[in-house]
């Protein structure tokens, strides 16, 4: 069925307040956006991204009419940039299958190939991945996930108990297992993440070798021989003592979704337990790789 969008600035307003106010009307999705020229990053897990010009993009059921919605935003939101309010009807979209029909294979290195279901075809000697990424971050054509794939393709497995941390479709952690990994585990806070990790696990036969767990039931007591963490910047840094407990002797850890000035900071946070450096560097993008000393 077709859709009502709303589109605006959020102005003055609180974004969890805007959004909050527009799941009440009827919203069934709701995107901020970069509305001037401000570098685009992926948020922090559970935080909203906020620019100096961020626009608001809502999806509301065709049964409500513009009028009467702009009425209920105007009277319970002071602030808002009503000038800027727009309204159209678009047609419904299965983006899912949209991914499907314009997605390619991808090569990795000289060995690894991920592609979606409907692309499958093996090739001699390249491992592959089949992935769909349901509502989850991660298909492999982002610049940070590409050389985590990469990084992955040319480094032996073999044996190799590996975490992907912040997993989104499960992309690294199921292309280790294809590459020999022995085992791996995959976390993420997002309902969304963890459900299409299973799925694209069970799509490529491995999920007896992956455990998939909610960042909450990630064991304190276990130690990984390849830890991959593709997030961003600030969140890798609160995130390095952590990283840290869970991280075994000679452990190989790679971290990913770091523009090339953040590095620096990244480096010093894990600078008493890893020597970090740049393996990788992709459209301003960089990967950073050490191996655990001790």
């Amino acid at each position: 069925m077709p859709w009502l969008q709303l589109a605006m600035n959020l102005g003055r307003i609180e974004p969890e307040t805007l959004q909050d106010v527009l799941e009440s009307i009827g919203a069934v999705a709701i995107s901020f956006s970069n509305a001037g020229s401000d570098p685009v990053l992926e948020p922090t897990p559970g935080s909203t991204p906020l620019w100096a010009r961020t626009r608001v993009s809502a999806l509301l059921p065709t049964s409500l009419r513009s009028d009467a919605v702009a009425d209920e935003i105007q009277t319970r939101l002071t602030g808002a940039d009503f000038n800027s309010l727009e309204f159209s009807v678009i047609p419904d979209y299965d983006w899912q299958q949209e991914w499907k029909r314009h997605a390619h294979p991808m090569r990795f290195g000289k060995r690894l190939r991920v592609c979606p279901s409907t692309r499958k075809k093996q090739e001699t000697g390249w491992a592959e991945v089949v992935l769909e990424p349901g509502l989850a971050f991660g298909t492999g054509a982002h610049e940070s996930t590409a050389m985590c794939l990469e990084w992955l393709a040319g480094t032996p497995l073999e044996g190799k108990t590996v975490l992907d941390f912040g997993c989104g479709s499960g992309v690294l952690a199921i292309s280790a297992l294809a590459l020999g990994a022995r085992s791996a585990v995959a976390v993420d806070r997002d309902d969304q993440a963890l459900q299409a990790t299973r799925a694209n696990a069970s799509r490529n036969a491995c999920d007896h070798q992956l455990r998939v767990l909610a960042l909450s039931d990630l064991p304190t007591n276990a130690q990984y021989d390849v830890l991959l963490a593709n997030i961003l910047s600030a969140t890798l840094i609160d995130l390095a003592p952590t990283l840290s407990k869970i991280t075994a002797p000679g452990a190989n850890v790679i971290l990913s979704g770091i523009l090339d000035h953040q590095s620096e900071g990244v480096r010093l946070a894990y600078a008493n337990w890893l020597e970090l450096s740049v393996k990788n560097e992709q459209n301003g993008w960089v990967l950073l790789t050490g191996a655990r000393a001790h």
